[in-house]
């Protein structure tokens, strides 16, 4: 059996000051616009944003992490509709799984993990940002129950970007 896609060695597990290496590099594989350094994401982790992880051992295969929105984002305004006003809304900042272990449900996985700590911990909505020619994204989230909030008015990382909303 291959290793990698051995999915009885894979677990899923919140995220530890000690992945933040492993954290760093996927999200600049995934999420090369965002330039966050391993010291970043340690210091995330410590200030609250949330991340829990697709790993085998101490190897991370996979991560979503999410925020609790204190207050309302201007730039998250949509063409159709204004920020979100609740101050109880987990807000999906990233959701990668390497390719290797692509559809096998991983993804959905860690996202039912993210929104049930997000509920458990008083948010009654999430909300999340996804480029608009990410479709594959897209399906998953709308499969979740996520339904299009709208496309941000102003473009993000140069990109045309959608807002999802899914109530808790």
């Amino acid at each position: 059996m291959d290793p990698l896609t051995d999915s009885s060695a894979l677990t899923l597990r919140r995220a530890v000051t000690t992945d933040s290496v492993r954290l760093a590099d996927l999200t600049k594989r995934f999420f090369p616009y965002i330039h966050l350094s391993a010291d970043h994401v340690f210091e995330r982790i410590k200030n609250g944003i949330v991340y829990f992880v697709l790993a085998r051992d101490d190897e991370v295969l996979g991560f979503i992490d999410f925020e609790l929105n204190a207050e309302p984002n201007p730039r998250h305004a949509t063409a159709e509709k204004p920020p979100l006003s609740s101050p109880k809304t987990a807000k999906i900042l990233g959701l990668c799984v390497v390719p290797e272990l692509q559809g096998q449900g991983w993804g959905k996985k860690l996202l039912a993990a993210a929104l049930g700590e997000a509920k458990d911990i008083g948010c009654t909505q999430a909300v999340m940002l996804v480029e608009e020619s990410n479709a594959k994204a897209i399906r998953i989230y709308e499969q979740a129950g996520f339904q299009r909030h709208g496309k941000l008015v102003q473009k993000l990382w140069d990109k045309d970007v959608l807002m999802f909303v899914r109530l808790l």
